[in-house]
C-alpha cells in the first residue's frame, strides 16, 4: 500500500490506535502533528526513536521530548543516517512503512513524500533491532551538549547560499499585498519578499533553514 501525502497523518492516527509499540528511524526529527499524537494520554505507546543528528537539522526540544515519551538513541553526528522507517506492532499484528518521510513538519504534512506499507514486516523489524542495538543511549547531558554545539553552529551556517543582488525596482514586502489578484501575482510577492529578507536577514521562507 503506497501511503502519499494526504493520507500520512490520518494513516498515522489509525495506527496509533492500536499499536502499543512504535519504532522510529529518521534522519532528522522536528516538531510535528505525529509527535503531538504521541505526547497525547490516549497514545500509551512504548516508543523507541533512533535520530540522526548530520547538518544539526534535528531540533534540540524534539529529541526531550522523544526522550520523555519513550527511549532515545543516536547516530553520531558525523554519520550520514538517511533512513525513514516506522514500525507499528501490537494485537498480534506487525505494519512497517519504509520512504521518504522524516519525523519532521515537513516530512509529516509540507512536503510531497511517499511512504510505503507493508504487513512483510518482519525483515524490517529485524533491521531495526539490530540498528538499536549498535546505537548509544541519548541523555539530557547528550542533548545538552548537542543543543550547545547547535547553538553556536547553526544549520543554516553549516552552507550559507550567496545572497541575491539587489535590484533597482525592489519592493518592500508591507507594499505587495494591494498588488496581489490572483495566485501567480500571489507566488511572485513571495519571491520578492524572500529575496528583500535574504539581503537583509539571512531568512527565506521558500529554504529548508530558518524562515521569516
Amino acid at each position: 500500500m503506497l501511503i502519499e501525502r494526504k493520507n500520512i497523518l490520518s494513516r498515522f492516527a489509525e495506527h496509533l490506535a492500536w499499536a502499543t509499540d512504535i519504532d522510529i528511524a529518521t534522519a532528522w526529527a522536528t516538531s510535528n502533528v505525529g509527535l503531538r499524537s504521541l505526547r497525547q494520554p490516549v497514545a500509551a505507546v512504548r516508543l523507541r526513536a533512533i535520530v540522526g543528528l548530520w547538518g544539526k537539522l534535528t531540533d534540540p526540544a524534539t529529541l526531550r521530548t522523544l526522550a520523555e515519551i519513550g527511549e532515545l538513541r543516536l547516530v553520531e553526528a558525523a554519520r550520514r543516517f538517511h533512513p525513514k522507517v516506522f514500525l507499528f506492532r501490537g494485537s498480534g499484528r506487525l505494519v512497517a512503512w519504509v520512504g521518504s518521510a522524516n519525523f519532521t513538519s515537513g516530512g509529516f504534512g509540507m512536503n510531497e513524500e511517499t511512504l510505503f506499507e507493508t504487513t512483510d514486516a518482519a525483515p524490517v523489524a529485524a533491521w531495526f533491532d539490530r540498528l538499536w542495538i549498535g546505537c548509544e543511549p541519548l541523555g539530557d547531558h547528550d542533548i545538552d551538549e548537542y543543543a550547545a554545539s547547535r547553538r553556536r553552529y547553526p544549520p543554516q551556517e553549516t552552507a550559507p547560499p550567496a545572497p541575491p543582488k539587489a535590484t533597482a525596482a525592489e519592493s518592500t514586502p508591507a507594499s505587495l499585498l494591494p498588488k496581489v489578484a490572483d495566485w501567480r501575482g500571489y507566488v511572485d510577492a513571495l519571491e520578492q519578499c524572500d529575496r528583500w529578507w535574504k539581503r537583509r536577514c539571512g531568512w527565506s521562507v521558500l529554504g529548508e533553514m530558518n524562515s521569516w
